[in-house]
């Protein structure tokens, strides 16, 4: 019993860890279990010190190859810290019989970011985050100002839709709206004037986002809750037998689950936020063209004569 565990065990470690540990078969019995842990440990590691060396060789000749080139900024730094978090290994397929190759996690960033996270108060931690966000959301805002103005380049404000001129109205003010409308085209505005613009139809178009962003996660999550809540509303007959009254136990845990329907949404819509990417604006769909009435054709003699068959033909039938 002792091997087949110890068996079972080394295993185990073996899956978790994804290669083989240098550990010798165990056949005296009764087992050291102290011995067995540290040799355990021991191989353990082994595998994570060879696992190291093998990653730091890799990652540094990738990092020497991409640093050869000119103009390192900050994206540059980005997208090197995401690739060395991943790699590729390569494998034997036994059923194939072919060589491939899997992406695999070479680097997990969540325990470093938490030892830095440990000596900050929650206070600067929250400031940090906010700000973040805050700088977050203008750069999206003003991304998609541009791509709503150079959408609408070649029209005047008085032929944009009621909503967004209301919104142009309240940033640029009734004078200028209207002095602008009397220039021209979006793109004949002087550059202050569309750097106004711009960050105002990003203002909608994210607006807009969040507005289905939270309509997603809420309309997710509610459905859940009825669904839970039913089967409250079925089972809750059953806490008669604890000598507990139903009607105060549903009114009870109704409230509690609502309460965690709000904290759901809040923490979906908050992450979300974090990881959502905004993907290119729908096109609406063409108008449909009005119904054109169908010719009446009359038929000829022939025409006339092939009705009539089907007409004894369906008699038969019935």
């Amino acid at each position: 019993m002792a091997l087949r565990v110890w068996a079972g065990l080394k295993q185990a470690v073996e899956r978790r860890v994804g290669e083989p540990l240098d550990l010798e078969a165990v056949t005296t019995i009764p087992m050291d279990w102290r011995q067995a842990e540290q040799r355990l440990k021991e191989a353990i590691n082994q595998v994570w010190s060879r696992r190291t060396e093998r990653l730091v060789d890799e990652i540094g000749r990738e990092l020497e190859v991409a640093l050869r080139r000119d103009g390192v900024d900050e994206a540059l730094i980005i997208r090197l810290l995401v690739r060395m978090s991943y790699g590729q290994k390569a494998y034997f397929d036994p059923k194939t019989h072919r060589r491939q190759s899997v992406a695999i996690a070479r680097l997990s960033y969540t325990y470093s970011a938490a030892r830095l996270l440990d000596v900050v108060d929650s206070t600067t931690l929250t400031d940090r985050v906010l700000a973040h966000l805050e700088g977050a959301q203008h750069v999206l805002q003003m991304g998609l100002g541009r791509v709503e103005a150079a959408r609408l380049a070649g029209s005047r404000l008085d032929q944009l839709d009621q909503r967004s001129q209301r919104a142009l109205k309240l940033a640029l003010g009734e004078e200028a709206f209207a002095e602008s409308n009397t220039v021209g085209a979006l793109n004949m505005l002087p550059d202050a004037t569309r750097e106004q613009i711009n960050r105002a139809l990003g203002e909608m178009a994210l607006s807009r986002i969040y507005r289905g962003l939270i309509l997603s996660v809420g309309d997710r999550l509610w459905v859940d809750y009825l669904t839970r809540m039913e089967a409250l509303r079925t089972s809750i007959g059953l806490e008669a037998y604890g000598q507990r009254d139903p009607l105060v136990q549903y009114k009870s845990r109704a409230f509690d689950m609502f309460g965690q329907l709000l904290a759901g949404i809040r923490a979906g819509v908050v992450s979300q936020m974090f990881t959502m990417r905004v993907t290119g604006r729908p096109q609406a769909p063409p108008a449909s063209q009005p119904r054109q009435p169908r010719a009446q054709v009359r038929g000829d003699g022939k025409t006339a004569t092939m009705k009539k068959k089907r007409r004894k033909k369906r008699k038969r039938r019935r």
